[in-house]
């Protein structure tokens, strides 16, 4: 059982630093050294959600090439379980240009799924089934399989997506909202229009993030109730991936019991922690050893092992070796035969060679890590959050 399923939205972000924003015209600028980090709205709400305690589990494609290599062991390390099909097209990526202020400008690079959907509908739906919560990244792939997924869920299990600049009628976005219980909102596209949006999505709860001016929840067709942006515990250095924080936090602290106002208002501190933080960086390594996932019974669990090219093996990516004392190594999948209930690192583990299926199922370290708490733990403070994700 994992308490977050996060659907989508894996990728890069190439964080450039720029002097202001517009650009000022030029043939160059000399910058900042520029960062290439995980990121992507699925991605910053899953490892926001991790770094808050929650048990959390990533399902989407990624492409064998070094952007995915940054991703996979971005959440290997964050121990999120990340259950993962091969994007012929790559990796999504985006270009952030990041002003003085922590404003940002995004040049997002979709690499538009092909084909059929990379997961069959009742695989997805088993997953889903083993979430206390599921959030939806609007990704493409992701269109054909909202009715399974909506139909599959348990009693009690909320389904939640952000559709970021929304502007209210764009059809795209629509199947994400219809199927939704929980809908977060940027106010940017909508203007004065949030009230009639959100009258449009009566049923379901929705929130309206206004960076700095807070934000809205309309629930239950009353007034919205406003949330006050929270003061950033220091100086704004990056806004991307504080509604990601938001919406992970929000659900977090409902997870826990929390009435959704006090969720809300827990949201606008973490989301403002996040602003005074480049809360998504990750660094590369080279077949380096770190600390062991769990062990089956009366045994040792081998290293994690970290490379683009193990020394020991032909094997890219992460994987483990096949025991602690010899570099033979095997990449691991999950055995899609054990419980649909346990689609986490808990799961049962099978053994698969490196000329797998591209269908790649892999695992972080065991959510019943002593270092990774479960929903059952005290929340973290906002500030004590941000010194998480640094460690990311």
């Amino acid at each position: 059982m994992v308490d977050l399923l996060v659907i989508g939205g894996l990728g890069v972000d190439l964080r450039v630093s720029v002097p202001a924003l517009p650009l000022p015209a030029a043939d160059s600028l000399t910058v900042p050294p520029i960062d290439l980090r995980i990121g992507n709205t699925g991605a910053g709400v899953a490892l926001a959600a991790r770094a808050l305690g929650l048990r959390v589990a990533v399902v989407d494609v990624l492409g064998a090439d070094p952007p995915g290599a940054v991703v996979r062991e971005a959440l290997d390390r964050a121990g999120v379980t990340a259950v993962l099909a091969a994007d012929p097209g790559g990796t999504r990526r985006s270009v952030n240009l990041v002003d003085p202020a922590g404003r940002r400008m995004s040049l997002y690079d979709p690499r538009p799924w092909q084909g059929p959907p990379p997961f069959p509908p009742e695989r997805l739906a088993a997953l889903a089934r083993g979430a206390a919560h599921v959030h939806v990244s609007i990704m493409d792939w992701v269109v054909p399989l909202l009715p399974a997924l909506r139909a599959g869920l348990p009693d009690g299990v909320r389904l939640s997506t952000d559709l970021h600049d929304w502007d209210g009628d764009n059809p795209y976005h629509r199947p994400f909202a219809d199927v939704a219980d929980l809908v977060f909102v940027s106010g940017a596209g909508l203007g004065d229009r949030a009230g009639e949006l959100a009258a449009g999505l009566a049923s379901r709860t929705t929130v309206v993030t206004r960076g700095g001016d807070g934000a809205e929840v309309f629930d239950g067709g009353g007034p919205p109730a406003r949330v006050p942006a929270a003061t950033p515990p220091g100086p704004v250095v990056d806004t991307n991936g504080a509604g990601d924080a938001f919406a992970a936090a929000l659900i977090a602290a409902r997870l826990r019991g929390a009435d959704l106002p006090a969720a809300a208002a827990y949201a606008a501190r973490v989301a403002a922690a996040a602003c005074a933080t480049t809360a998504w960086s990750t660094r590369r390594g080279c077949c380096r050893p770190t600390e062991p996932v769990t062990a089956a019974p009366g045994g040792r669990a081998p290293p994690v092992v970290r490379s683009d090219r193990c020394a020991g093996c032909a094997l890219t990516g992460p994987h483990r070796r096949s025991s602690p004392d010899t570099p033979s190594c095997r990449t691991f999948a999950a055995d899609t035969t054990s419980s649909a209930s346990t689609p986490h690192a808990g799961s049962a583990w099978a053994e698969r060679s490196a000329s797998s299926p591209a269908l790649v199922f892999e695992s972080g370290a065991s959510a019943s890590s002593p270092r990774h708490p479960s929903n059952n733990a005290t929340a973290p403070s906002p500030e004590r959050c941000t010194r998480l994700l640094l460690r990311i």
